[in-house]
């Protein structure tokens, strides 16, 4: 009986050792890191600024359940490193930053120009900010996206973590880039933006800064090399085996003739699929692109007959020459920068190792002398609802008929 009342006793202290939080922390004294930015100062020290969700202890709009927030505010340090700069910034916030909610982290150009490795050590080491975090490179100061204002969303973290999905730019996160910098054979790929002045739609409206995607930032290792055009996201993101949605990816393609008009048709391709195959011919290393598509004419600018079977194939042939050419752009700026966004390293590797060995010491060298050839089939399933352009008159058919111009 006596064991009992001892065990009964010990229960009743250990209990009231599990009661409660010791460490725990209130909503109240919590502030949210949203998005932050990281710059170079003309010292050469980092500049760290961070937009801030604070929860409110009042509750919602329309006295709703949940706690309402405060409209997000921005904070700024300078230090050494990226921990002392935010030292600084926590200095000045009277609460605990909290990084597990972050959403995008963008860097400033000069800071990518001298190498975003060490910097990017803060959140790879530290356990709140996720690996899903959007990453981003401004042209110049990444600080001066602050001066913009979100026109849909309520944080700029939203508009940046949307942008690379419904912009059409190429997405990358803390993962990917840190996965990226580890492997061989291929450089990394960031998004990159610009703050612009956006043309106000009343004349006398004043105009507004702006977020604009502006293509591909692309890098040797961890050094921000140049900046690839707005086609180069996709292309990009095509070679690596990975497609960009829900953005759809449109080409400017020539009809087969123009009667007066611009020659021109909008092809939207809704299912794309490539493979890449190094090869070595006469002793020489290539890579052969194999590309194949299915789209639909979705504009014309002049009249075109798209029931005849011969139009159709003159389109299918014009859009895989256009194809082409995107791709050869690219490759022909990537090539120009010596960053291998593409992975054509990483695909040697894979395929010939032993090659690979003898290359990579210097294929950074190689690269631009890399021979890519490519091959495109494009098949064109129609015109959307309809096969012929219903706002030009018959007349205008006609006359294209007597000109030849219903075929190839």
């Amino acid at each position: 009986m006596k064991r009992v009342f001892a065990s009964v006793a010990l229960l009743a202290v250990l209990l009231h050792l599990l009661t409660g939080c010791w460490d725990r922390i209130e909503v109240n004294d919590v502030a949210y890191v949203n998005t932050a930015t990281l710059d170079l100062t003309p010292e050469g020290r980092v500049r760290l600024a961070i937009q801030l969700v604070v929860p409110a202890a009042s509750p919602g709009p329309g006295g709703s359940g949940g706690a309402g927030r405060q409209p997000p505010y921005v904070m700024a340090g300078e230090g050494d490193t990226v921990g002392s700069a935010l030292r600084s910034v926590q200095e000045a916030v009277p609460r605990r930053l909290f990084w597990g909610h972050m959403q995008a982290v963008v860097l400033g150009e000069d800071l990518a120009r001298q190498g975003i490795g060490p910097y990017l050590s803060f959140f790879a080491r530290q356990r709140e900010p996720r690996g899903r975090v959007t990453m981003l490179i401004c042209r110049g100061e990444a600080g001066r996206i602050w001066a913009s204002r979100p026109a849909l969303e309520a944080t700029l973290g939203e508009v940046l973590r949307e942008m690379p999905t419904f912009v059409g730019t190429i997405p990358a996160n803390l993962s990917d880039v840190l996965t990226t910098l580890n492997d061989q054979g291929i450089d990394p790929a960031m998004p990159a933006i610009d703050v612009v002045e956006a043309a106000a739609a009343v004349p006398e409206a004043p105009s507004e800064l702006q977020i604009r995607a502006i293509g591909v930032a692309a890098l040797q290792q961890d050094r921000l090399v140049g900046f690839l055009g707005r086609d180069a996201a996709r292309v990009v993101m095509w070679i690596r085996g990975r497609q960009l949605r829900p953005t759809p990816h449109l080409l400017q393609v020539p009809l087969p003739s123009g009667n007066g008009r611009k020659p021109l048709a909008t092809v939207e391709l809704r299912y794309e699929d490539m493979d890449v195959r190094p090869t070595t011919e006469q002793g020489r290393l290539a890579v052969d692109v194999l590309t194949y598509g299915e789209g639909v004419i979705v504009e014309t600018m002049a009249p075109i007959d798209l029931a005849k079977p011969e139009v159709i194939r003159q389109m299918e042939h014009n859009t895989a020459q256009t194809l082409v050419r995107q791709l050869a752009d690219t490759l022909e700026q990537a090539q120009s920068l010596r960053s291998d966004v593409f992975g054509f390293g990483r695909a040697i590797h894979r395929t010939q190792p032993a090659r690979w060995s003898t290359m990579k010491r210097n294929w950074r060298e190689r690269f631009p002398d890399l021979v890519v050839r490519y091959h495109a089939s494009i098949r064109i399933s129609g015109g959307g609802k309809t096969n012929k352009a219903a706002v030009f008159p018959p007349a205008e058919y006609r006359r294209q008929e007597k000109g030849g111009g219903g075929g190839p």
